[in-house]
């Protein structure tokens, strides 16, 4: 959000001979201090940014700057059009698209010569996601608290948070939150997020930092497991845990060493490439897996 509301205020300085930080503020729906923040960013940044005080005065870029021939090639542009078309995909409204006509005013040839990077964010249930970003990036601007119901592992509870960051990572969308109830900062996946709705009582902002998206803050994986799976699924071996944690062996079979974080999320898992996967360590779970699939041919003998 930090740098899109950057590019927004570089487009908005192209476009006005002055503004003021006032002004900016109140367009932008943030304070002062934010917005001389992002000002400075821009000006280290290369943007030769000035400012008049007094009557009349305000905050403008040198005239005769060209942001597409002075400071950006054609290939950082295409860089910035990129994530902007990335968020276009997740967007129900057309501001994105307006900012990357502007950006590419004067500079027609990288959106029609350097469109080699297509980046899709939204997801199989798009119209939920794109709605429920839309929901928490309003309340997020507006500094409200959020109410909804979240669906975890373990509970189906009514949680009450104050939002401050929308992120995409690790192929999914999370609000990252104030916890009222945990007292804490959260991180929400967005799919397990259902009845949203926006209070109007306001919160004081608490200046959280970012999430640090280290796998061990949010999942803990402890488990140690040594599985080898047919060369088969090499395929899908390779595309859920990259190489770092593979080795092929002599019949062409993977072993995979790794962690989990969850016992039954692995087993499951698992169970997904039915006999081409064996679990070699630990020895207790190889015990488990057979449980798992005794009690799915109950179920289904008694169907029959």
């Amino acid at each position: 959000m930090k740098s899109e509301r950057q590019l927004t205020i570089l487009s908005i300085l192209l476009q006005k001979e002055s503004i003021t930080v006032s002004e900016l503020s109140k367009k932008l729906e943030v304070s002062k201090r934010t917005i001389q923040r992002d000002i400075d960013t821009l000006a280290q940044a290369g943007i030769p940014i000035v400012s008049k005080q007094g009557l009349g005065g305000g905050i403008s870029i040198v005239e005769g700057f060209k942001l597409d021939k002075t400071l950006l090639t054609d290939s950082e542009m295409a860089a910035i059009l990129s994530g902007l078309r990335s968020l276009d995909s997740i967007s129900n409204n057309s501001s994105n698209r307006h900012l990357m006509e502007k950006l590419s005013e004067g500079s027609s040839n990288v959106l029609t010569l350097n469109e080699y990077m297509l980046i899709d964010l939204s997801s199989w249930a798009h119209d939920e996601i794109t709605s429920k970003l839309s929901t928490f990036k309003d309340a997020i601007k507006s500094r409200r608290l959020v109410t909804f119901r979240y669906i975890s592992p373990t509970s189906d509870e009514l949680r009450r948070v104050e939002p401050y960051y929308l992120v995409f990572h690790w192929s999914n969308w999370y609000v990252w939150a104030y916890s009222i109830e945990r007292s804490a900062m959260r991180l929400f996946k967005l799919n397990r997020i259902d009845d949203i709705k926006v209070l109007d009582e306001c919160y004081i902002d608490r200046k959280p930092a970012e999430p640090v998206f280290a796998e061990q803050e949010y999942f803990n994986p402890s488990l140690d497991v040594s599985v080898i799976f047919d060369s088969s699924v090499r395929w899908r071996v390779y595309e859920s845990f990259g190489r770092e944690n593979l080795t092929t062996l002599p019949d062409n079979r993977v072993l995979f060493k790794g962690k989990f974080a969850d016992e039954d999320y692995f087993l499951t898992f698992l169970l997904s490439f039915r006999d081409k996967a064996e679990i070699l360590e630990p020895e207790y779970l190889r015990e488990r897996i057979c449980k798992f699939c005794d009690e799915i041919r109950c179920v289904y003998e008694k169907m029959v």
